[in-house]
């Protein structure tokens, strides 16, 4: 099959994005979901002129999360989709069932990635199956037999890969290769209460 990477996806940090609330004295966490819009906005062909901390100002505004509530203090699901509705002419989003094959799930990557496309996902955070959770973008797939990897824009995070196949994780925005394994573990976790959530924006 066909390796996709999508080179021109920007990789953007959810560090020290500046607090409007505060006139910028002080910095807000938990905003990797409207990190990882801006990422998909600035990829060509859509190309939109948009940072994070814009995005991150317009959930504020809004309400879409509250880093002070520990109920919402992050944008969940439902909430970054309606943020993408904003500022794309269309999103599609969905969840692929825990039932699907891994073929299945392949697929729906493949077929986005495919149209140019990076692909917002819900895991959870350095891809445990218990930690917190965390969006990250999907930005490419290659596959050598049966083996299938799956390249990730992290707008906290950083992996790298040690001869013995172990994972180090440094807290830095980066870009990264997962076995499909590994990303499905997490991804299939039930972050959120979803499982294999994905959302993609569509501005043409």
């Amino acid at each position: 099959m066909e390796n996709i990477y999508l080179k021109d996806v920007p990789i953007l940090s959810q560090h020290q994005i500046l607090d409007p609330r505060t006139n910028g004295t002080t910095y807000i966490s938990n905003c990797c979901g409207e990190t990882c819009i801006a990422m998909c906005l600035q990829t060509p062909p859509q190309q939109l002129n948009v940072s994070n901390e814009e995005i991150v100002n317009y959930a504020l505004k809004n309400q879409y999360f509250d880093p002070e509530d520990p109920l919402e203090f992050y944008t969940t699901p439902a909430n970054l989709i309606m943020i993408m509705q904003y500022y794309s002419l269309y999103v599609t989003s969905g969840q692929i069932a825990p039932t699907k094959s891994k073929y299945d799930c392949i697929n729906c990557i493949r077929k986005f990635l495919q149209l140019g496309y990076p692909i917002i996902v819900d895991v959870r955070a350095r891809f445990k199956t218990s930690s917190a959770t965390h969006f990250v973008v999907v930005r490419g797939i290659r596959e050598e037999g049966e083996k299938v990897e799956i390249a990730i824009n992290d707008p906290y995070f950083t992996a790298i890969r040690q001869l013995d196949g172990s994972l180090i994780w440094e807290q830095e925005a980066g870009t990264y290769f997962l076995t499909f394994e590994e990303f499905d573990a997490s991804w299939n976790s039930h972050p959120d209460n979803v499982d294999r959530f994905f959302a993609v924006s569509i501005r043409i």
